[in-house]
């Protein structure tokens, strides 16, 4: 079965939501040290022990704390059967809203 993965910054994959039309999921991320002000989402397919990027995106702006305590919350759902759509917000506040067609 396909899915969507997120992986921030040398972390971990997360899986999110299988890809199927009308499926949301959200997930929380967090900053890795202190003051982290910029981060990169990185969005995968995989299946079947395969993995590949569909997509990069740049969080500006985050609020300068300690490691952990800005909100990074992570909204994934499917629209069609190959539109995946992405939101990002930072403590509440949406930053990034993104549509990625998968067809390609």
């Amino acid at each position: 079965m396909i899915r969507i993965a997120v992986k921030l910054e040398g972390n971990k994959y997360h899986n999110l939501i299988s890809l199927i039309p009308g499926v949301k999921r959200e997930i929380a991320l967090t900053t890795l040290c202190d003051s982290q002000t910029k981060g990169t989402v990185n969005i995968y397919l995989t299946d079947r022990g395969t993995t590949v990027q569909v997509d990069s995106l740049i969080i500006q702006d985050i609020p300068p704390e300690k490691a952990g305590e800005p909100e990074i919350k992570v909204s994934c759902s499917v629209k069609k059967k190959n539109k995946l759509h992405i939101r990002i917000s930072v403590n509440g506040k949406e930053r990034i809203s993104r549509i990625i067609n998968l067809n390609r």
